[in-house]
């Protein structure tokens, strides 16, 4: 049976960041947040410094509320939002990315969206083709946010025997 991951699913992106970047599609962990979303004005100079790294880190600087889940919970209130990714950017910078390690579930979430800006695939789609086809993982389920990104934070679902293939991977 599918199990639902939750946090777990944090991992497996992030392990689809270093294939991504394995394979060429992301240059590098420094690259910079904003390059992949040119669309997106920053509010605050601080975020042009945003890197994929400190997503990785979970130091980005990103004012977030995750606790509690009550009407100020910004995971409430991204979940509630038509478009994830610039809900999220749109958070007020709390410090400079890459000072100070703060939960952020968020920011896994970013790191999916940049999966799709690289690979040209949801992170779904690219671990179907790069990381669960060679494990001989066959079934699984992933949720998506309303523009059709992987979610990142948490969403995916495998059975335990396949968990267990991605951990003897590591």
């Amino acid at each position: 049976l599918l199990h639902d991951l939750r946090s777990v699913t944090k991992s497996i992106v992030s392990t689809l960041v270093g294939v991504a970047q394995m394979r060429g599609a992301l240059h590098s962990v420094d690259d910079r947040v904003l390059g992949f979303f040119p669309w997106y004005e920053p509010h605050d100079d601080r975020q042009r410094a945003l890197t994929v790294r400190n997503l990785l880190e979970m130091r980005t600087g990103i004012g977030w509320r995750e606790w509690p889940y009550d009407s100020k919970s910004d995971v409430l209130r991204m979940a509630a939002s038509s478009n994830w990714v610039e809900y999220i950017l749109d958070r007020p910078m709390s410090e400079p990315p890459g000072t100070t390690f703060r939960y952020v579930g968020a920011a896994p979430h970013l790191l999916s969206a940049v999966l799709t800006r690289t690979t040209g695939q949801t992170a779904e789609n690219f671990a179907k083709a790069t990381l669960f086809k060679q494990l001989g993982i066959g079934q699984w389920s992933w949720a998506q946010d309303p523009c059709g990104n992987s979610t990142g934070e948490s969403g995916l679902s495998l059975a335990p025997r396949d968990v267990a293939r991605i951990g003897y991977l590591y």
